[in-house]
C-alpha cells in the first residue's frame, strides 16, 4: 500500500525536488530557467492528476521563483554581455582613430596632440639661466623651449608641464626647475583657451634631432598616447 501511494505521488515529488534545486541554481541564469520549466510542468501534472496537493503546489511555487530568478539573471547577464560588446567595440574604434592620426610632427610644424595644439616659439640651445644659480651638470647644457598651447576641444583639458618631456635619440627627461618670463604652470584650459609657458630641459652638449615629447592619457582606451614634436 505504502509502494503505491509513493507511486501515486511521482509528479509532486518530482516537482517538489526540482523545484527547490531550480530554487538554489536560479543564480545560474538558463540552468536554473530550465529547471524551474520542469518543476512548473511536473507541479502542474500533479495538480491535474488530483496526486499530493501539498507537493504539486509547493513545486509550481517553487518553479515559479526559480523561473522569475532565472530569467533576471539571464536578463541581467545578456544586458552586462551588450554592454562589454559595445564598450570593447568603442575601444577598438576609437583605437583605430588614435592608430590613423599623426603622432609625430617636425619642427617649426604645428602639432596637434589630440584636443591639444602646440607651437614652439622659441627655441634656444645652449642656453643660459639669469636666476644665478640654475647651471647644467658637466658636459650637458640647458635648451629652452617657449610654446603656445591651446586647447581646440570641446572640454575643458587639464595641461601640467610634466606632461612634456625632452627626447634626446631616446633618452626621455623631464623638464628642469629655472626662472624664465612665462614659467609653464599646471592649468586648466577651457575650450578654445590658449596659454604661453616656457619649459627648459638639460641635455648633452651639441645634441641634435631633439623632440619633445608630450604624453596623453585616453579615458576612450585607458592607454598613454605619446606625440613628438621636432625641435
Amino acid at each position: 500500500m505504502e509502494e503505491k501511494q509513493t507511486s501515486s505521488n511521482g509528479f509532486g515529488i518530482t516537482a517538489l525536488v526540482v523545484g527547490i534545486v531550480a530554487l538554489l541554481l536560479g543564480w545560474t541564469g538558463i540552468p536554473g530557467v530550465i529547471l524551474a520549466v520542469v518543476a512548473l510542468v511536473f507541479g502542474i501534472l500533479a495538480l491535474v492528476k488530483k496526486q499530493n496537493k501539498g507537493m504539486g503546489i509547493t513545486g509550481v511555487v517553487l518553479g515559479s521563483l526559480a523561473l522569475i530568478a532565472g530569467l533576471f539573471v539571464t536578463t541581467v547577464g545578456i544586458a552586462l554581455i551588450g554592454g562589454a560588446a559595445k564598450v570593447a567595440g568603442d575601444i577598438s574604434s576609437e583605437q583605430k582613430v588614435i592608430d590613423a592620426t599623426k603622432k609625430d610632427f617636425a619642427s617649426g610644424e604645428a602639432a596637434t596632440f589630440d584636443t591639444l595644439e602646440a607651437k614652439v616659439t622659441t627655441y634656444t640651445p645652449n642656453w643660459v639661466a639669469t636666476d644665478g644659480y640654475s647651471t647644467p651638470k658637466e658636459g650637458y647644457e640647458f635648451v629652452f623651449v617657449s610654446l603656445n598651447l591651446k586647447n581646440k576641444g570641446s572640454e575643458t583639458l587639464s595641461v601640467n608641464p610634466f606632461d612634456f618631456k625632452i627626447n634626446d635619440s631616446g633618452v626621455v627627461t623631464d623638464h628642469e626647475i629655472a626662472t624664465t618670463a612665462t614659467p609653464f604652470n599646471a592649468v586648466e584650459l577651457k575650450s578654445g583657451a590658449a596659454i604661453d609657458g616656457d619649459l627648459v630641459f638639460q641635455v648633452k652638449k651639441g645634441a641634435s634631432g631633439l623632440k619633445l615629447e608630450y604624453k596623453h592619457f585616453n579615458a576612450k582606451v585607458f592607454k598613454d598616447v605619446s606625440y613628438t614634436l621636432g625641435l
